[in-house]
C-alpha cells in the first residue's frame, strides 16, 4: 500500500467538491484538478461543474408573516387552553368531545 496515494493517506481531508462522475458513481472523490483520481484510473473525462447556489436560512430573509398581518397570539394561546378544558371534562364524562 503506497501511503502517498490520497486514497490512503493519515487522514482525508474533505473536498470543496466532488467531479460529476465521482458525484453521479457516489463515490469518494480526491477532488484533484484537473482530474481526479477516480477518473485517471478509469479514463473519464473529469468535469466540475460550477457550484449551484446554496439554499438555506439566513439572517437576511424576510420574515414569514408580514408585519401589517399582526396575529394576536394571546387569542390563540386562550383558544388552545379553553379546547383542553372542554375536552378535559368531556372525558370525565367518559365521552370525549372536541371543542370546535
Amino acid at each position: 500500500m503506497d501511503m502517498t496515494d490520497p486514497l490512503h493517506a493519515g487522514s482525508i481531508k474533505r473536498i470543496r467538491q466532488a467531479c460529476a462522475n465521482c458525484r453521479r458513481k457516489k463515490t469518494k472523490c480526491t477532488g484533484e484538478r484537473p482530474i481526479c483520481l477516480h477518473c485517471r484510473r478509469n479514463r473519464l473525462a473529469c468535469i466540475y461543474e460550477p457550484h449551484a447556489t446554496t439554499i438555506g436560512y439566513s439572517n437576511h430573509m424576510p420574515p414569514v408573516v408580514p408585519a401589517g398581518n399582526n396575529l394576536n397570539l394571546n387569542n390563540v394561546g386562550r383558544i388552545s387552553a379553553q379546547r383542553n378544558v372542554d375536552l378535559r371534562t368531556d372525558l370525565g364524562t367518559g365521552r370525549a368531545f372536541a371543542a370546535d
